[in-house]
């Protein structure tokens, strides 16, 4: 450890000190270990540009109940008089199977900016909300802290408690290795890192129909002809979809429709959406689907649709195209890769006619059954489908508070089964279902959930019924 040089502010506080209180309300609604007493100093690891210069400090962070979902996170932070006032780093989820319990496989790192962080020996936490995307913790604790260049913030600190006879678990990872913090470093008690599961703001399966306001909560639009990316009447079997203006816009102007955060996809699972476009001549108008896997940082382009693909009816050389009827969309599916965090819709003009995009859905693989994320709801409830009308699939959600025996099924409109959808005991929390209509025939049918005593699949906690119509 001899090749480690740390800079470290010692600081002796007295009744009236220059350090900031460990008192505040950042995460204090969460896992913290700093109740009491004030900053003792604040530390970094001086640049090696000849190993590796990435430098993490972790703490290990225990629930204090599972399953729980941290997209949350707050950093005590400061830096030298030499320091940039803005920071970039990664904030970084280990799991405990390291050497001797310590930090081991990699989860999330999710890459963050401090945009004026305090000069020492003024020392700040920072809030990081919607982190969506950290698997959750069903058992078992996750190492969390910070990732950064050292050679590139020479004078950004980590601050930490030294004072008390509570000592936190922590980790310095320099040169390739893991060294455990307090056994080089012992008067560090506890790094400033706490933790929180927000239930505003846990993951959530991704389903949008763009029917309020625009963007919706998360949804980023972006590019040099985003003023032309807007919501507009009529959408894809309701009231509102996303217009695309390729009509007034010059040849390779482009916009960005970017996704919120969303639960991690799985193998097997898509992303659906509706479509709308009536060629201009020759005008060669593009929608391009891309995914990412870590939040956004880097994108990979799925599919890339031209003008010939993206062609849903015709007879439009001299009209600007707006869809007149549910005939003249069509709804695509395209695979995403295993660990899909981010999908990004890019629209291309050639100084064509408009693409109109409306409804983009997850489906999720395991007969289209999904679970949406961990946080426990508060009651039992059943959501109306979208969309609806459909064809031929729709999506169908419900919450459990407990657990609970669940049947979902469906019935035509003489009162005749005609599917079961679920029919199985389920843990507390937020589920969703495809059914696929395209075995039946046009017409109105509707959704019934019941949840039972899973010991007894008998004695009725929760029903209710609901309507849906597919039109082919």
């Amino acid at each position: 450890m001899k090749k480690v040089i740390l800079i470290i502010f010692m600081f002796i506080f007295f009744r009236i000190h220059f350090g900031m209180d460990i008192v505040d309300t950042n995460c204090r609604g969460g896992i913290y270990y700093d109740s009491t007493g004030a900053f003792t100093s604040a530390m970094t690891i001086n640049c090696n540009a000849n190993h590796d210069n990435w430098s993490r400090w972790v703490m290990k962070i225990t629930p204090p109940y599972y399953p729980y979902t941290i997209n949350k996170v707050c950093i005590a932070i400061a830096r030298g008089p030499l320091g940039q006032s803005g920071w970039n780093f990664n904030i970084v989820f280990y799991d405990t199977t390291g050497s001797e319990g310590g930090p081991g496989n990699l989860v999330d790192s999710i890459p963050v900016s401090v945009p004026n962080a305090p000069i020492y020996p003024s020392i700040v936490y920072f809030t990081f909300s919607n982190l969506y995307g950290v698997p959750p913790l069903y058992n078992g604790s996750y190492y969390i802290g910070i990732s950064y260049n050292s050679c590139l913030w020479k004078f950004d600190y980590i601050g930490y408690i030294g004072t008390g006879n509570y000592q936190r678990p922590g980790y310095l990872y320099y040169d390739t290795t893991w060294y455990l913090l307090q056994t080089y470093y012992p008067q560090i008690k506890i790094l400033g890192i706490r933790a929180e599961q927000n239930p505003q703001q846990t993951t959530q399966s991704l389903c949008e129909s763009f029917d309020n306001n625009f963007p919706p909560a998360g949804w980023v639009v972006s590019g040099s002809a985003a003023s032309y990316l807007s919501k507009m009447n009529p959408g894809y079997y309701d009231s509102y979809s996303v217009r695309f203006r390729s009509w007034e816009i010059p040849s390779s102007e482009f916009a960005n429709f970017t996704s919120p955060i969303f639960d991690l996809s799985s193998a097997g699972d898509s992303i659906g959406f509706a479509y709308a476009y009536c060629p201009y001549y020759s005008a060669n108008d593009q929608l391009i689907i891309q995914a990412s896997t870590d939040h956004g940082t880097n994108f990979i382009t799925l599919l890339t649709m031209n003008a010939t693909d993206l062609t849903t009816t015709t007879g439009c050389n001299n009209t600007e195209f707006t869809p007149s009827s549910n005939s003249q969309w069509a709804y695509k599916f395209v695979g995403l890769p295993v660990g899909t965090d981010k999908i990004n819709f890019k629209f291309v003009s050639a100084w064509g006619n408009d693409i109109w995009f409306d409804s983009a859905c997850i489906k999720s693989h395991l007969s289209g059954i999904k679970k949406l994320s961990n946080q426990i709801p508060k009651e039992f409830s059943l959501s109306q489908n979208y969309p609806n009308p459909f064809n031929p699939e729709t999506l169908i959600n419900y919450e459990l508070p407990k657990l609970g025996f669940v049947k979902l099924e469906v019935y035509d409109i003489l009162g005749a089964k005609v599917a079961t959808l679920v029919n199985e005991t389920k843990q507390p929390g937020n589920y969703s279902v495809i059914f696929n209509g395209s075995n039946f025939s046009s017409g109105v049918y509707f959704y019934k959930l019941e949840i039972l005593d899973p010991e007894t699949s008998s004695g009725l906690y929760f029903s209710e019924t609901k309507k849906m119509v597919l039109i082919k």
